[in-house]
């Protein structure tokens, strides 16, 4: 019996020591990034696919963000809407997917279209039927 409770000790020992080991480097989350480089731009990208109806509060809530540098990249995915329209109406470069000549291929291909046209240091894919809650979104990602 003292046996099996000396290897359990060890077992649990050695567990803790490789938990560390393994864990030692990962950053801890934080609630809020105060400390955005703000010269750094961001380039948001929207597949987009007949989303006349749903994009207008996306793009609304990205015209109001603070504290970023950003452009924003619309990929029409072969809508036959007026999501391009829209899109160029808020001041968002409307890039056509290359991608299509042989039918549509998916969403990854607008997304891989939309970063080779980005410019920014960052890229951050955003579905054209979401929107972001506060001005300050963008500066609570980590």
């Amino acid at each position: 019996m003292y046996i099996l409770f000396i290897c359990c000790v060890i077992i649990i020992i050695l567990a803790i020591i490789s938990g560390f080991l393994m864990f030692w480097k990962v950053p801890l989350p934080t609630l809020y990034s105060t400390n955005k480089n703000t010269s750094e731009m961001v380039s948001i990208i929207i597949p987009a696919r007949n989303e006349a109806k749903r994009i207008t509060p996306l793009l609304k809530s990205l015209q109001l963000q603070q504290g970023i540098r950003f452009e924003t990249i619309l990929i029409d995915d072969g809508s036959t809407d007026k999501t391009a329209s829209i899109a160029t109406s808020y001041g968002v470069k409307v890039v056509q997917n290359d991608r299509l000549k042989n039918g549509w291929i998916g969403k990854s291909a607008a997304c891989w279209t939309g970063a080779k046209h980005a410019n920014g240091d960052w890229l951050l894919f955003l579905d054209a039927d979401t929107q972001l809650q506060t001005e300050k979104a963008y500066s609570r990602l980590p």
